[in-house]
């Protein structure tokens, strides 16, 4: 349900919201999100000044997503062959103490 609000604001802040918003039938879904962002912040609101307040906005790329979806495919991909390295070294790492042992136990039937 959606309610009604009536306020007064200083001049030129109806043409803010309007511009913020996309648009003047959008102003009241902007102020609703607004308040929820705000609201989800409260203990900070709370505690500061508006006028101290500071929106940390993240520098965004064109292609962003890209970009990690790449990393994140490179992180794959070296996990994947480190497993693979790992699982060679095992084997290897088996093959000599195998050896070891052979060329031990042949050692020990010679003497």
């Amino acid at each position: 349900m959606k309610e009604h609000l009536s306020s007064s604001v200083e001049a030129g802040t109806i043409k803010k919201f309007r511009t913020l918003a996309g648009g003047p039938r959008k102003v009241g879904e902007f102020l609703s999100e607004l308040a929820n962002l705000l609201w989800k912040h409260r203990a900070i609101v709370e505690n500061t000044k508006v006028q101290n307040l500071v929106i940390a906005a993240q520098p965004t790329h064109p292609d962003l997503e890209a970009i990690v979806r790449d990393q994140d495919e490179m992180i794959d991909d070296l996990a994947k062959r480190m497993d693979r390295q790992e699982i060679e070294l095992r084997y290897f790492r088996a093959v000599v103490e195998n050896a070891v042992r052979i060329s031990e136990e042949s050692d020990g039937k010679q003497n």
